[in-house]
């Protein structure tokens, strides 16, 4: 027991205060805005007095910056994608799990929208702003090179003009979910991805809503179909399961009959 006890890192009281501090940013923002977010809000929020907050944080300015660093970083942990390969059934997996805020634990979309917004008006937070966009421009656009390379994409299509339409229309997408929920519905909206997805597919099958690959499924893209789609699973568990099912599949599928 106490060796189990031993291997698991222990959390100061000090980081305790400060994830209680970012949480309470992180709901200030999505729900009032970055202007109305003050110190006494965020305070009232996390639950403690405006000086103590002060102790860990100087001023307004401080306290959004690191709430940036460490949603960025959260995120970053959320969407790990290390096991599942760049192409079409990776760019399925984040449109899906974004669209319906599928991530276990993920920040609220309308966190997202407020520092966009405030970014416009405040250079010094646009610059963070342009960098997580500018990764997930970069991310994007490395699995639409991948899913022209295996084939499941048309070829001789530009990329950065691609990548730029389909993170565009993810986050637009999230936008009206987020803004105009009775409008557009996460459904729709993961619906209306898909079928750009399958507009850029080798075939062109504009009704096709699995991106590619599914136009021609086998039995292991069907099994990823409803794997990726469940949302109890972290994009890495989901990577996972579908390495393990395809290994699995290609073992007994070469052997003799």
């Amino acid at each position: 027991m106490d060796k189990k006890r031993k291997n698991v890192p222990e959390v100061s009281l000090e980081d305790q205060r400060r994830e209680q501090i970012i949480a309470a940013v992180v709901d200030c923002v999505s729900h009032e805005g970055l202007e109305k977010t003050t110190i006494r809000n965020v305070a009232n929020r996390a639950g403690i007095s405006p000086g103590l907050l002060n102790y860990y944080f100087k001023d307004k300015k401080g306290l959004v910056t690191e709430a940036i660093a460490s949603a960025t970083n959260a995120v970053g942990h959320l969407v790990d994608m290390s096991g599942f390969p760049l192409g079409a059934r990776r760019l399925e997996l984040i449109l899906k799990r974004y669209l319906r805020d599928g991530y276990p634990g993920s920040l609220p979309l309308t966190f997202w929208l407020q520092l966009q917004a405030a970014g416009s008006m405040d250079p010094d937070l646009g610059q963070q702003v342009r960098l997580w966009k500018e990764d997930g421009l970069t991310k994007t656009r490395r699995s639409i090179e991948a899913a022209i390379a295996e084939g499941h994409f048309r070829s001789g299509l530009d990329v950065t003009l691609l990548g730029t339409l389909v993170y565009a229309a993810m986050t637009g997408l999230a936008a009206e979910i987020a803004v105009s929920p009775d409008l557009v519905s996460p459904d729709d909206a993961v619906e209306a991805a898909m079928l750009l997805l399958g507009l850029l597919a080798t075939g062109g099958d504009p009704g096709t809503a699995n991106a590619g690959p599914a136009a021609r499924s086998t039995t292991p893209d069907i099994v990823d179909a409803q794997v990726i789609s469940d949302p109890r699973l972290t994009p890495a568990a989901a990577a996972a399961l579908s390495s393990a099912f395809r290994a699995m599949y290609a073992t007994f599928a070469d052997r003799e009959v």
